[in-house]
């Protein structure tokens, strides 16, 4: 997100939703979708993959 882009927000989306269980599959399956976590160069060949890196703790974690 340093660099100005706003597709990463896809990922997190993703990663909150499976954290804390959302039962809607298809929303977290449509956000893959829309978002594909494949990085491919001008030439659309696939260089890397991104993905969030967190974890969610809740505030009874901290106690």
């Amino acid at each position: 997100m340093l660099d100005g882009s706003e597709e990463e927000w896809a990922f997190i989306t993703q990663s909150i939703l499976k954290q804390i269980g959302y039962s809607n599959e298809r929303t977290i399956a449509r956000l893959a979708e829309v978002f594909p976590s494949d990085i491919r160069n001008d030439a659309g060949t696939l260089v890397g993959h991104a993905d969030s890196e967190f974890i969610l703790h809740s505030l009874e974690d901290s106690v």
